[in-house]
């Protein structure tokens, strides 16, 4: 890879700000491993390795964005987008898109995960994306989401829901399997085999069915492995959302999770201070 616009000491610094300034891992990944590759025999090829293990402490499954990099290599300067400092203004200005969508002025955007709540508002997707914006007082849901009942009976729903915070009484993982599928599937098959295995004179009208027995069989299999997926429940008073888990990546959903309950603590903390109890119960 052409480095023409830096040496190995000055690329380094763009990998270290990168990873330390921007808190942009993948790409000062990139670019530390350009430094390793195209300067094998400096110093700083040995600190770009062991900064690349520092990365890979913090997410085992952390991959270069080797595209972003090359870019930085070949223009000679890092991008505005991956700054800082344009980082904070396009959250200020996230920020006010998100107030005029909320229910309440002061309310602030804390995490969104997949397409979020807003994202599918304003570009006029509505329910076609998943996606969901925590705030500091409630969960703004959209898109192609699933409800469970006390049977435990998936529904598919496209909607758009509010819930306040307070209301979230609990989130986790549940395993949706369809195993009435599966146990159809298994009576196809062997209704399709014992039809083959009948010696009648009639067997030719048994081979028939065998035949739509074993199809069948193996399609409602199929379905079953098809349909049965993890989900992202939200439980509130009333109902609850849930998420397809393969549509959001692990590490937002867990993330979602741990922040609805510091969101929540913090709206109880609150509250009991304005009442004038003190943090511990004094």
């Amino acid at each position: 890879m052409a480095t023409a616009h830096w040496n190995a000491k000055d690329l380094y610094k763009v990998g270290y700000e990168l990873h330390y300034t921007h808190k942009q891992l993948e790409v000062a990944y990139g670019v530390y491993s350009t430094v390793i590759t195209s300067y094998a025999s400096e110093k700083e090829a040995q600190y770009a390795e062991q900064q690349i293990n520092e990365l890979k402490k913090i997410n085992p499954d952390i991959q270069p964005d080797n595209e972003t990099a090359t870019l930085i290599v070949n223009s000679g300067e890092i991008p505005t987008h991956l700054t800082k400092a344009h980082q904070l203004k396009t959250t200020q200005k996230n920020e006010a898109v998100h107030a005029r969508n909320f229910c309440h002025p002061d309310e602030k955007a804390i995490l969104t995960i997949g397409s979020g709540y807003v994202a599918n508002f304003i570009s006029g997707s509505g329910a076609g994306q998943v996606g969901a914006t925590l705030t500091n007082k409630r969960i703004y849901f959209s898109g192609n989401v699933y409800t469970l009942d006390n049977n435990g009976k998936l529904q598919a729903v496209k909607q758009q829901k509010i819930v306040n915070v307070r209301d979230v009484t609990g989130n986790g993982y549940t395993t949706y399997s369809p195993i009435h599928l599966m146990i159809y599937g298994i009576f196809a098959l062997l209704g399709g085999i014992l039809s083959f295995a009948m010696e009648v004179d009639f067997s030719n009208i048994l081979n028939i069915f065998g035949g739509v027995g074993l199809s069948v069989g193996v399609a409602l299999i199929i379905a079953y492995f098809a349909t049965a997926k993890t989900l992202l429940v939200i439980e509130y008073a009333g109902g609850n959302i849930a998420f397809n888990a393969a549509w959001l990546m692990s590490n937002e959903q867990d993330t979602f999770i741990k922040t609805i309950h510091l969101a929540k603590d913090k709206l109880y903390s609150t509250a009991a201070a304005d009442q004038g109890f003190a943090p511990g119960g004094e």
